[in-house]
């Protein structure tokens, strides 16, 4: 054995000081030179294949990105707008606001012809229900939606205002557009103008739409305006959302490229550009103008490298605007120029941290051959308690497993191996004892019984101690047949049997005393076991005798059998129960109670259940208990039905 030791420790040393090494040269070199082949292969791409690299994929995902953000303000923009015409359409072609119109159009002429305009007209006209009607509905969709400044509404022939959100307006004249003349012209009903106020100089944003005649519906009476202000509404959504940066910016452009919204930066000689005077002549507002869509790098309005998504948003049949969303090429492809400076800084720090790893991978996998060696060793010394660590998943730890079984199953097999021996050294006993003790037993007995027979009018403490000793002895033989038993199991005799009518016949003979109730629910379905008769009623026997024990006061005992079915193509289960009502067993106590020599009570020795559990599992059947202190005890028998027939 000193030999063999000696060896294993031998290799074990060679083992700790090659292996680790190894482990840490070969794999840390390896991933060393993979990982650098990786970084740059993502950085640069690789020859002849179709992948660029990251630089190449992260320039055209700046470029899909822009793209994205133009489409998305584009389709909210024209959305928009044909919202703002939705608005216009729903209320002019009202019929409400036709007919209140066409009977307002004669008052309002008829007064702005005699210079009644202003407050003096809108005193006359609040007299005036569809006046007051129409009013309503102006100011019900400039005060629902929020977007308008106001609503006016234009007689075509007088160009008099007859009804406004903005009271002042009433009765006054207002030059039509050209615009509002296409609406009577070319069939079209609604128009969209941006203009200059000639008051405040701001911009305005004018929806207009055609109002008929209640009784002509090709007959133009009046015009509809909705004014916006652009700056409010047109331009935050333009700005608002991601993808823009810090220099992105969003310009719409009428048909010949004059800037509809205020420019974010000044131009290159530091002027700043005005709304529908200043003509961008960079080559992505030109395109979008003209109705062109797509996406360039060039210099924008201030003469610096831009990337330029420009789109064409069509309001209107006859109305179009370009969209131009830009960003400076400095910030565009700073993120790339940043990730090839980050990808090489992460490759150095990866270098540095897989060697680490790898020393540690070197060691988490050989600690765990090292903690199973010693646990061989301390086994080669006799140590039979000794079970390995299992701290991994992998084969090392099967391996370990593996040797727990091992050691388990030795440590069982020597458990089983004291037992029998003690079992043999018990039967051998028991043989002399059965032997040498009960003969002079019996003579006790048939001396106690001659004594209780002959003597004439015993007192009571001369029958108390007669009847002691012949319970004794009754007691000292059952010992000693329990030892018997135990030693000795007998080959069970197995017939079919009747569950039912087996319980009954044992429970016809058994004796309970006067304070036990008795129940008893008895499956009459039960299949048919294999069992030896006279094995198992010696079961019930040891069952019932231990639940009346276990019942000091008045109690219940319960006797029940029961069909457990299970999947098709295997017979039937039957189990038997017996309850009582009695104390119950200690939880820690459970898992020994049939465990030969162990009892819970001063007197006995322990052999009942040990010898029950022996027959149940002699016969084929399976037993458990379940118990609670204080309430009592259940053994339930399992035994597998068998076909009939």
């Amino acid at each position: 054995m000193a030999i063999n030791n000696n060896l294993v420790a031998t290799d074990k040393k060679r083992y700790s000081l090659n292996i680790r090494p190894k482990m840490l040269i070969y794999f840390g070199s390896s991933i060393l030179v993979m990982l650098s082949f990786f970084i740059l292969a993502d950085i640069y791409g690789i020859p002849f294949t179709a992948y660029r690299g990251v630089y190449k994929k992260e320039q055209a995902e700046a470029f899909q990105n822009l793209s994205l953000v133009a489409d998305m303000k584009k389709e909210r923009l024209v959305r928009w707008m044909d919202e703002r015409i939705s608005d216009a359409c729903v209320l002019a072609e009202n019929r409400l606001t036709c007919k209140s119109i066409a009977s307002l159009i004669p008052i309002v002429n008829e007064r702005a012809s005699s210079g009644i305009k202003g407050k003096t007209l809108l005193t006359e006209l609040q007299q005036e229900e569809m006046y007051n009607m129409l009013t309503h509905q102006l100011s019900l969709v400039n005060d629902t939606y929020g977007v308008y400044e106001k609503a006016v509404i234009i007689d075509i022939l007088t160009h008099v205002v007859i009804a406004s959100t903005h009271k002042a307006d009433l009765g006054m004249k207002i030059s039509m557009q050209n615009s509002f003349n296409n609406i009577l012209h070319k069939g079209s009903h609604d128009a969209i103008i941006i203009k200059q106020n000639q008051i405040n100089g701001n911009l305005e944003l004018l929806v207009s739409h055609a109002i008929f005649s209640p009784d002509d519906e090709y007959t133009v009476t009046s015009i509809l305006i909705m004014h916006i202000n652009p700056d409010d509404l047109i331009k935050p959504m333009l700005h608002t959302g991601g993808g823009l940066g810090d220099t992105g910016e969003a310009l719409l452009v009428n048909y010949d490229a004059k800037i509809l919204t205020k420019l974010k930066y000044p131009l290159a000689d530091g002027t700043i550009a005005l709304p529908l005077q200043h003509q961008i002549k960079a080559k992505p507002a030109v395109l979008a103008a003209q109705g062109e869509e797509g996406i360039i790098t060039t210099k924008d309005y201030r003469g610096k490298q831009v990337l330029a998504a420009y789109r064409h948003a069509r309001l209107t049949s006859e109305l179009g605007w370009g969209l131009v969303v830009k960003r400076d090429l400095s910030e565009v492809f700073a993120p790339v120029r940043e990730s090839l400076y980050y990808r090489i800084i992460i490759g150095c720090i990866a270098a540095v941290i897989m060697f680490i790893l790898t020393t540690l991978i070197a060691r988490s996998l050989t600690i765990p051959i090292q903690n199973l060696n010693k646990a061989v060793l301390s086994m080669g010394e006799g140590n039979m308690d000794v079970y390995a660590q299992i701290t991994t998943k992998d084969e090392v730890g099967t391996l370990a497993r593996s040797f727990n079984t091992m050691v388990q199953s030795l440590q069982e097999a020597r458990e089983k191996l004291v037992a029998k021996e003690k079992f043999s050294t018990i039967g051998r006993i028991s043989g002399a004892i059965a032997h040498d003790v009960r003969h002079p037993l019996a003579t006790i007995k048939n001396s106690a019984y001659f004594l209780n027979m002959t003597l004439k009018d015993p007192n009571e403490k001369t029958k108390k101690h007669l009847n002691l000793i012949n319970s004794e002895v009754i007691r000292a033989n059952d010992i000693i047949t329990g030892l018997m038993r135990l030693s000795e199991i007998k080959k069970p005799e197995k017939i079919k049997t009747n569950v039912t009518d087996l319980v009954n016949e044992f429970l016809s003979f058994f004796c309970l005393p006067e304070q036990i109730k008795l129940v008893t629910v008895l499956d009459s379905t039960c299949p048919n076991i294999l069992v030896d008769q006279l094995q198992l009623k010696q079961v019930f026997t040891n069952l019932a005798s231990n639940a009346v024990r276990a019942m000091s006061a008045d109690g219940t005992f319960t006797v029940k059998t029961l069909r457990v079915q299970r999947s098709e193509g295997e017979e039937d289960l039957v189990e038997i129960t017996f309850a009582d009502t009695g104390g119950g067993i200690n939880k820690d106590m459970l898992n020994r109670i049939f465990e030969a020599f162990y009892t819970t009570r001063s007197s006995g020795m322990g052999l009942g259940l040990s010898i029950v559990k022996d027959i149940v599992n002699a016969n084929g059947g399976e037993i458990i208990v379940e118990s609670e202190e204080g309430k009592g005890s259940i053994f339930k028998i399992t035994f597998p039905g068998v076909l009939t027939g």
